[in-house]
């Protein structure tokens, strides 16, 4: 068996950011991946991979699952009705605070929009000049291991990455949400209304749910492991309850932990997703999935690791030969959580 999970953000058009920092798949080269995969794999959705879970079939022998992070208003419109032309099922991840009250964006999603609306220059002064203000510290970012930020970010180069890399996983919480709120409010004035033109509608959300499209992305958007437990517990439990309240009752399955790195997502997190009822949850291991024997912990590639992608980590010929490429930080077999 090959699973394979792709996941995607926005779908949208390049062209819209001044900068980059926000990397829009056009929708065209959306519904362009969607029939390059089509040729080679059979598309499940959440109910085949559910009754699969519960040896009630078996997944096709090459199989591909489409998931969204995040709960963005342009998967709405844009992925979906290409998805709904196609016929083919999906999953969409969505995180919580946005529709809490008040709404707030992500400080992911502030980052991206910063970076896709700020000159990259002035964007690292502001960064440096609040981080001194705040800490009496120089930022240096020369000390960062650049094989974990080009793991991390293949499509970022250079200061930007390690800027988004020191940002995301090394700058202390209190100090991260300091520097980017400052900047953010520099930009957006009215968050309530950027919430509503970024993320999906309460009215998007409850017709999904209809269609039991939705799974869980964390409440807030962080790296789950290096939260403490009790956080970490009240996290997803405002995710399910957040949610809950937008959409009525509604029995969520699956989750995708935010970042899924292995700095970001471990055994723990898992087992919490097991004990709060979760049957399944992805990561972001670059790898298929040859079982389902840790449902919790499975691989998920990028759509641009993917066929039709900007950077494949594999080929399929005509044959459907798969050709594994070199220094794609992609490998046949799962390892950064177990061995399959």
């Amino acid at each position: 068996m090959r699973f394979l999970a792709v996941n995607y953000h926005h779908v949208d058009d390049p062209d819209q950011y001044e900068y980059p920092g926000i990397h829009p798949v056009s929708p065209v080269n959306f519904e362009k991946q969607l029939m390059i995969l089509g040729q080679h794999f059979d598309f499940v959705s959440q109910e085949d991979i559910l009754a699969a879970l519960q040896g009630q079939k078996d997944l096709p022998l090459r199989s591909c699952l489409i998931t969204f992070d995040d709960g963005l208003k342009c998967q709405y419109e844009k992925a979906l009705p290409i998805l709904d032309k196609l016929k083919i099922p999906a999953l969409f991840f969505v995180t919580g605070i946005p529709y809490d009250d008040p709404p707030q964006a992500c400080l992911v999603h502030k980052i991206h929009y910063l970076r896709a609306r700020m000159d990259p220059d002035l964007y690292y002064k502001k960064c440096e000049s609040l981080y001194y203000k705040i800490t009496h510290k120089r930022l240096l970012l020369e000390s960062l291991d650049e094989n974990k930020v080009a793991r991390q970010y293949r499509y970022d180069q250079g200061r930007e990455a390690k800027l988004k890399y020191w940002l995301n996983y090394v700058l202390d919480p209190k100090t991260k949400h300091q520097i980017i709120n400052t900047l953010f409010q520099e930009l957006v004035k009215d968050e309530a209304n950027f919430c509503r033109e970024f993320y999906l509608s309460r009215e998007m959300l409850k017709e999904m749910a209809k269609r039991s499209l939705l799974g869980l992305h964390s409440f807030s958007h962080l790296p789950l492991k290096k939260l403490d437990p009790k956080v970490l517990n009240q996290d997803l439990e405002y995710n399910i309850r957040g949610l809950k309240k937008v959409i009525g009752d509604y029995h969520f399955n699956a989750i995708s932990y935010p970042y899924g790195n292995t700095e970001s997502v471990s055994l723990r997190e898992a087992n919490l997703a097991e004990r709060m009822d979760l049957k399944f949850g992805f990561t972001m291991e670059r790898s298929f999935n040859t079982s389902l024997r840790s449902p919790l912990l499975l691989a998920r590639i990028d759509t641009n690791d993917a066929p039709g992608g900007k950077a494949p980590c594999f080929l399929i010929d005509k044959n459907h030969k798969i050709t594994i490429l070199p220094n794609r930080h992609f490998t046949e077999k799962r390892m950064m959580y177990y061995q399959e």
